[in-house]
């Protein structure tokens, strides 16, 4: 079978006892087992069979289902954030389950940048400011790029605001940023600049009423 799982002569004896594979052969005796004869079409689709019932997808697709260039997909291996279920010679197959799951919990600076609503640029500045914590990256390992806890992400954004999301909040940002400074609020992180964003919401409701 040329697709990406390969069988023994017992795995498939399994699948044939099982009745999962039609099987023939030219002998009442049914020996030798390895003079088994079996439908062109099974065999062609046994690959793609055991992949559903294993729950796997193999390598080329699954840098897809993260969402990930090959470099990111290839740290992901590297670090062991990510490890294949099967191994096939050079071919492997991960389990579509972790890989989900792998890609609710990490996210990248361009997935980053886009849920705060900020130029990645400033992804670089907020970790080095010690504001954003990447579990992998520059500084933390040697890869180029960085990664993120999605919830420690969505948690950051509860606490905190950045100005390009503060122009959503009003319609004069001018006239809110000089709020903020009667009032003696400041940012807590030089530039890009963040806000606590209880205190900027607080600012504003007190200001409407």
């Amino acid at each position: 079978n040329g697709g990406s799982v390969k069988l023994d002569l017992v795995q498939l004896l399994a699948r044939v006892f099982a009745g999962k594979v039609s099987a023939y052969h030219p002998n009442e005796t049914l020996l030798p087992l390895n003079a088994m004869w079996f439908e062109a079409e099974d065999v062609e689709n046994l690959s793609e069979t055991m992949k559903t019932e294993q729950d796997w997808i193999n390598l080329t697709e699954t840098p897809a289902y993260l969402e990930v260039g090959r470099r990111v997909f290839g740290h992901l291996l590297d670090t062991g954030l990510l490890q294949p279920q099967q191994r096939f010679g050079n071919k492997q197959l991960f389990r579509k389950r972790d890989v989900l799951a792998l890609r609710e919990r990490c996210i990248t600076s361009a997935q980053t940048a886009r849920l705060l609503s900020i130029p990645i640029a400033y992804i670089s500045s907020l970790v080095r400011l010690g504001s954003l914590k990447p579990i992998s990256g520059p500084g933390v390992n040697q890869h180029g790029h960085y990664l993120f806890d999605r919830q420690n992400i969505l948690a950051w954004k509860r606490q905190y605001v950045m100005y390009n999301e503060m122009k959503t909040m009003t319609t004069d940002i001018v006239a809110l940023m000089r709020l903020l400074k009667q009032r003696g609020i400041q940012s807590v992180v030089g530039r890009p600049h963040v806000y606590v964003r209880k205190e900027v919401v607080e600012a504003i409701t007190n200001n409407i009423d």
